[in-house]
């Protein structure tokens, strides 16, 4: 499901827009109305501003200002001049106009010379920036779920276990936040490090935890108990952490030294440790390459989707003409197993095409002196001696 969150940022600079949220049908002063009767359809309307219009747009009213006025005078000294608003295009992106919300409170939405509509914080309870603001949360509940695991070495899929399903792994966001807080080193790379960070972390993730809750019961952000001009600074740090997240996930140091510490082994009538603590002799033909198709990127999948995608690996290295050999790449604690298969005479260039084909992180080469970890570009990421 991480994999999607770009995903998220493109559907918000493209697909969703001002002018998908914001009202449109405006309700227009005249430059002679009376400030009692227009305070009063802007209350009944629930409008903090309204345009001002003669033929052509001449300022803009807001309600405070009105508040302040004799009710039987008109609205004439408390028209405010458009170069004193907050004018913006159609075409203005979510991500755009949320901040500009949480900022400012409002905006108006002008095309060819005309205001078209007005968007003000209530307009973040609309459909459109409910679904974007909880698309993060999800994005964010699985990109932790990920990193928990390797930092861990304990596979947890990316999405929570169905009701019925007893697999071990944090089954709510309050459990995967408190796992995130337990690995100090997760939360360091995470930029949470230092004097409070674990204060910040948590004042971060009941946020967003709210935030979720809110939107799954047909609230919306408003509705979270915190002054509204924090929401801005709330949703740019959620924005922040899941960026670090993403290159975590991506480019994690923590998943090559996870890589590092396999152990490769051939199970025959008894174990052959290959790579590892007290390796045997391996068999003639070195060095050989050791291949997986199972959770691309650490995605834990389930072992019926792993099953399928090793039994297409291995019917690939067989129609290449490869006389693949089963074995098993696990962690030093055993809680991570995959099943992965050993070839002998396999190029660097042709492994790491394998890999790229099963969006894989990378491959092994042993042989009877070194365990070497390529990525999939055929880089070297780490090397050691065959035994640890």
């Amino acid at each position: 499901m991480f994999k999607d969150y770009a995903g998220i940022e493109v559907l918000a600079m493209e697909a969703i827009r001002a002018e998908h949220f914001a009202t449109s049908d405006l309700l227009l002063a005249k430059p002679d109305d009376i400030a009692g009767e227009v305070l009063a359809w802007m209350t009944g309307n629930d409008f903090d501003v309204a345009p001002v219009t003669d033929h052509a747009a001449l300022g803009f009213l807001q309600r405070e200002d009105l508040r302040a006025m004799e009710r039987q005078s008109s609205i004439q000294t408390a028209i405010r001049p458009l170069d004193e608003a907050l004018i913006v295009a159609p075409s203005l992106s979510l991500q755009d106009a949320i901040r500009i919300l949480t900022e400012k409170g409002w905006f108006f939405l002008q095309e060819d010379g005309d205001l078209v509509g007005i968007a003000t914080r209530d307009d973040l309870s609309k459909p459109a920036v409910c679904l974007y603001l909880f698309a993060k949360t999800m994005a964010l509940e699985a990109g932790l779920r990920r990193l928990i695991g390797t930092y861990d070495t304990t596979p947890i899929p990316d999405s929570p276990p169905d009701e019925n399903d007893d697999s071990p792994g944090p089954r709510y966001l309050r459990e995967v936040i408190l796992r995130t807080k337990q690995n100090k080193k997760l939360l360091g790379d995470l930029g949470y490090s230092g004097k409070g960070a674990s204060g910040r972390f948590d004042e971060l993730s009941k946020f967003v935890n709210r935030l979720r809750n809110h939107i799954a019961h047909g609230r919306s952000l408003l509705a979270i108990s915190e002054k509204v001009a924090s929401y801005g600074s709330r949703l740019q740090e959620l924005d922040l952490l899941l960026g670090r997240i993403q290159s975590l996930s991506v480019d994690s140091l923590q998943a090559w030294e996870a890589y590092a510490s396999t152990e490769i082994v051939r199970r025959v009538v008894s174990e052959e440790v290959w790579a590892g603590s007290q390796p045997g002799d391996l068999p003639e033909g070195s060095p050989w390459i050791i291949l997986t198709a199972s959770n691309p990127h650490e995605e834990v999948l389930s072992e019926a989707e792993n099953a399928e995608r090793n039994h297409e690996l291995v019917n690939l290295l067989a129609q290449r003409g490869y006389d693949p050999i089963p074995v098993e790449g696990r962690s030093s604690c055993g809680r991570r197993r995959e099943e992965s298969v050993a070839i002998r005479g396999m190029q660097r260039d042709e492994a790491g095409e394998v890999c790229k084909l099963f969006r894989q992180r990378g491959f092994f080469e042993i042989t009877d002196l070194n365990f070497v970890v390529y990525s999939a570009d055929g880089v070297e990421m780490r090397r050691r001696g065959r035994a640890t």
